[in-house]
């Protein structure tokens, strides 16, 4: 027997599921005549929410993620901004570093490694932005700073505002 473009008609809250008409011959027999697509787990790929396992949907980027992580993604404030991507519980946290490289504390603050949960200045390497603008290329005490007149003169701040004396860890304008 042919399924007719009239059940696929009428199944079409199905087809927006996932569900769709395939116009193959039905054997009569719907229970088990379809083998169940194994479900796909936290990270996998994905098409729609219905290929994750349960408690799970497919995100933007096509993968299975909690819906606790889909709704900290979509909120800019807290995941562009502040590197808050990751569903934890009831709350938006710093999954990984990737999370925050991704952010505008990263770009803007150096804050561009996750720890504990929060984004924050966790090695030299995170110093680059700031060294290329304002001269704070060191890292030291968990901070970025000017540790010395070359850091400054590498910058920004030296070739185009003259601040090119190391100082407290801060770039200044030579004043002697």
């Amino acid at each position: 027997m042919q399924r007719t473009w009239g059940i696929c008609l009428a199944s079409l809250a199905f087809l927006l599921v996932g569900t769709g008409c395939d116009n193959k011959k039905s054997t009569g027999d719907t229970a088990g005549s379809a083998e169940a697509k194994p479900k796909v787990a936290l990270g996998g790929t994905c098409k729609a929410n219905q290929d994750c396992v349960s408690g799970h949907g497919c995100a933007d980027d096509k993968t299975c993620q909690t819906y606790k992580t889909i709704e900290c993604r979509g909120r800019g404030d807290t995941c562009k901004r502040e590197g808050l991507c990751t569903g934890d519980g009831k709350r938006c946290v710093a999954g990984g570093d990737a999370d925050c490289k991704a952010s505008k504390v990263c770009e803007k603050e150096a804050r561009c490694t996750a720890k504990l949960g929060s984004c924050v200045i966790g090695s030299a390497e995170d110093c680059k932005a700031l060294c290329t603008q304002f001269g704070r290329c060191t890292f030291q005490d968990n901070k970025c700073v000017a540790d010395s007149d070359d850091d400054c003169k590498a910058s920004e701040a030296c070739t185009k505002y003259e601040k090119c004396t190391a100082q407290a860890g801060s770039c200044f304008k030579d004043t002697r």
